[in-house]
């Protein structure tokens, strides 16, 4: 049975043509009721509020899509805390690279758990974790495999080695 296209304009639908499937239907209308949560957020996000002293927030734009769209942005580390952290012996990094990719250069003492084997029953105990990767994107998986594992002394640096090297840090 052919099914009749569906034209609708932004206000009643997607801007798209539509081939009368439900699944798409039932897609759009879940994507129109995130973005208007995230529309109700960025007006929560740009009100004043006592503890800044009625200042804007200072949240930066990463910060504001991560914080919307759910990624694990409350669990990253900035580099200034990172090297701080190491310095004072802290954290424990683990890079969830590949050997391949580890050997080319890691963060300074980092142990390596690749995220092609990773378990989170593995990731040392004594001091809390900070999971790195290339980019950010590999140890984001790690992250939320380790936080769906009980563990919550665990972050990730979301620059990954890229925005290690680009930042200055010691590579080993």
């Amino acid at each position: 049975m052919k099914v009749p296209a569906l034209k609708s304009n932004l206000h009643h639908g997607p801007p798209f043509v539509l081939r009368g499937s439900a699944i798409a239907s039932l897609l759009w209308m879940k994507a129109s009721l995130r973005l208007a949560s995230l529309a109700s957020s960025a007006s929560r996000i740009a009100q004043p509020n006592h503890s800044n002293h009625g200042k804007m927030p200072t949240m930066g734009l990463t910060d504001f899509f991560k914080s919307l769209l759910g990624s694990s942005g409350d669990r990253t580390i900035s580099f200034a805390d990172l090297t701080t952290q190491l310095k004072a012996g802290t954290v424990t990094v683990v890079d969830v690279r590949e050997p391949n990719e580890f050997v080319t250069g890691s963060v300074p003492g980092a142990i390596n758990l690749p995220l092609s084997r990773f378990d989170a029953a593995e990731l040392p105990t004594k001091k809390p974790v900070v999971l790195i990767c290339q980019a950010g994107g590999r140890s984001a998986k790690a992250l939320n495999t380790a936080l769906s594992a009980g563990r919550d002394d665990v972050c990730h640096y979301a620059g990954g080695m890229n925005g290690w090297r680009r930042e200055g840090g010691p590579v080993a």
